[in-house]
This record gives C-alpha cells, structure tokens and sequence, in this order.
C-alpha cells in the first residue's frame, strides 16, 4: 500500500520490495515518459522493470548484469495489457549486458532499429532472452532492422513477433548459440521488408524453428549473404596470401518446421558451412533456394544439405526451382529427397530449371500433399515432409 500510495503521489520510479521468497530482488514501476535509463545504478540479479501502462521512452543500458537463474527482467505489468516502447532512434538497447530477459513488450518505431544487443571491443553480451515481443515500424537507416543481435553469445528469442522493417527483420551478427523458436515475420507494404533474416559476419550455432514467414518477404532466410555489412577480418600469410582454406561467414545453422508463404526466395546460401535445411514447409515462392556468390576471401556453401522440406505452389507462382548467381559454386549444397509439387507439374518442370546443387536422392515431383487449411498434408506418402511432419 505504501508503494502505490508513492506511486500516485508522483514519484516518477517506484521500488517494490518482493516477499520473503526473494527478499533480495525488488520491482521498479516505472511510469510512461520517465527515464528509466537511471535504474541502471540500483538494479541488482532477480529484479524487475516493470514498464507500466502508456507510452515510453526508448532506453539504453551498459553493462548490466544478472546472473544465471536470476535474469533482470524488463516487462509489461500484465500479458494482457502491454506496454509500449516508442522510438526514434532505438527502443532498447543493451551494450556488453549479460543474463537480461525482455519479456511482453511492444516497440514501435526506431529508425536504426527496435532493439540492438551487442557487444564491443570491451566485451560481448551473453545470456540475452526475447519472450513475446512485439517489434514493428523500423529501421529506415542505420541498422535498418527490426533486431539486431551483434557480438552475442547465448541468446533466444521465443513467440516474437516481427512486422514492416527494411531491410533484415533479424540481423545476427558475429554471434554464436542463437535460436528463435516460434518467431513471426510479418511484412507491410510500406516497408521494403528485404530479409526475414540475414545471419553473417563469423557467426556460429544457430536455430530457426517453427518460425513463420508471411507474404511479401524478399528472402525470408540468408545465410552468409555479400553486402550485409562489417566482414570479420580473415587470416593471411606474411606476404600477404589467402589462408589454404578460406573461412566461412556462417558456421552451423539449423532451419526445421518452418512455414514460409508467398516469399520471393525461402532461404539463400552464400558463404556458410554445416546448415541442415530440414521439414520445411514453403508455399508460393518464386524460388525455393538460391547460391549466392560469397564475399571476397571467403568460401563458398559447404556441407549444406537440403532435405524433407515440401514445396508447394499454385500455377505460374514458381519462377524456378532454385537459382544460382553468378560466381555461386553450389556444389556444397546436398540435397536429399524432397516433395515439390504444383498442378502444373510435371508439365512446367523445363520451364522451372533443374535442381541445382549435389543430388544425392530423387525429388518426389508427382505425390499431391494435399494440404489443408493449416498446410498440413493429408496424404500419407506426403506426411514425413514439411513443418508438421514427425
């Protein structure tokens, strides 16, 4: 009682002492419009922010820390009743921050982007959780997108939501164990909308699964792509020479029981090594896969492989089964059986190109999924492909 009677009273920062349970940790109400950048001194492992309802500001933290099974917590008061971040610039972002949890927020705006975690030459972030977050209208300059995750280790994001960015909705970064479960990508016709999600510069062990990928997307996944902005610095010889084996920009991704509908290319392989493309399901794409060519100094796709994802298509929505760009080599690329197939097949098929990469199994071309309601196939023979398979 004391705590609201302070908190109406105008105190622009309230501080709520938790119950015997967890004597030590305490909740920071935090009103729309204050600063709460100035938390940053009293916040220990085990508390929370607790964002209450209206409009607030954007926040910048360094260097915070929880610790492991006692995260700082940033939060809406109710999961029913969530707050919202309007930025200019970015709505959070967390320098050299370790065990942080976001938990039922939204952020709006942000012309650099909605959220940016990272690391510099002081250190890296760690242990960073996103839980039902909301991000939506950024990223027109600078990062230009929705999050960007750069030099982290140890980071989830789990039932976000990611609507009308720029140019990458998720950049990850020179970041390692990165996984986005249940993530959804939803483009705006306002917004370029390039990337769902570019994974690049010496990043290692990361997972997309069971995330969705909505009409409009340009590429909904790239993986070592050219243009994505700082390389990491390769290793040479003292006369300057390339190293025997030229390094990748992306080491082991995971890509399973993900739904991409209506996208221009599901997922492009430039420079990247160990990625398992697996029980996917892809609607109306105009092409399924591409090779792109890798930056300079470092190596094409390898030991990639491709495998029980379905494909499915209505007439004339495919351009062609897969592309390879020019000075792409998409040898590294393994595919192994996978299920295509349109009413216009096997018709179109010269039309549609070849399947490009290392063949190791037939593509099944002639089995009709038939799919219901929620792309779930209703054939037998079809049931071990795509994003509901076993």
């Amino acid at each position: 009682m004391r705590a609201m009677n302070a908190f109406t009273l105008s105190l622009s920062i309230l501080v709520a002492t938790l119950g015997a349970t967890a004597a030590d940790a305490a909740q920071f109400l935090v009103r729309a419009g204050d600063d709460w950048s100035t938390l940053k001194p009293k916040l220990k492992p085990g508390d929370e922010i607790i964002l209450m309802p209206g409009k607030h500001r954007s926040v910048r933290f360094e260097d915070l820390a929880g610790e492991e099974g006692k995260p700082i917590v940033i939060r809406s008061p109710d999961e029913k009743a969530i707050s919202t971040i309007f930025a200019t610039e970015i709505g959070i972002h967390l320098v050299r921050c370790k065990y942080i949890r976001v938990d039922h927020v939204a952020i709006s705006g942000g012309k650099r982007a909605g959220i940016v975690v990272a690391g510099d030459g002081d250190g890296r972030s760690s242990h960073i959780v996103l839980d039902s977050v909301y991000v939506t209208k950024t990223g027109d300059e600078g990062e230009q997108c929705g999050v960007r995750i750069e030099r982290v280790d140890h980071m989830t994001m789990k039932d976000c939501r990611i609507e009308a960015w720029h140019r990458a909705g998720v950049h990850i970064h020179g970041s390692t164990d990165v996984a986005l479960n249940g993530v959804q990508f939803v483009a705006s016709p306002a917004t370029a909308d390039e990337y769902a999600a570019v994974v690049d510069g010496a990043s290692a062990s990361v997972m997309f699964q069971r995330c969705r990928f909505g009409a409009g997307i340009g590429t909904s996944i790239a993986l070592g792509p050219t243009g994505t902005g700082a390389l990491p610095s390769t290793s040479t010889g003292p006369d300057g020479s390339e190293p025997k084996e030229k390094p990748v920009l992306v080491d082991g991704v995971t890509v399973e029981r993900c739904l991409s509908k209506r996208n221009g290319t599901f997922i492009s392989f430039g420079s990247c090594s160990g990625a398992l493309v697996r029980a996917n399901t892809i609607i109306d794409a105009g092409c399924a896969y591409s090779v792109a060519e890798p930056p300079k100094s470092f190596a094409q796709v390898r030991s990639a492989t491709f495998l029980a994802n379905l494909i499915a298509w209505s007439p004339g929505a495919m351009k062609s089964f897969c592309k390879v760009n020019p000075g792409a080599d998409p040898s590294g690329l393994v595919l192994e059986t996978n299920l295509w197939y349109s009413a216009e097949l096997p018709l179109a098929k010269p039309i549609l190109g070849e399947f490009l990469g290392t063949i190791k199994a037939e593509q099944l071309i002639t089995v009709d999924p038939n799919l219901d309601g929620y792309d779930r196939p209703r054939e037998e023979k079809a049931q071990g492909f795509g994003w509901t398979s076993a």
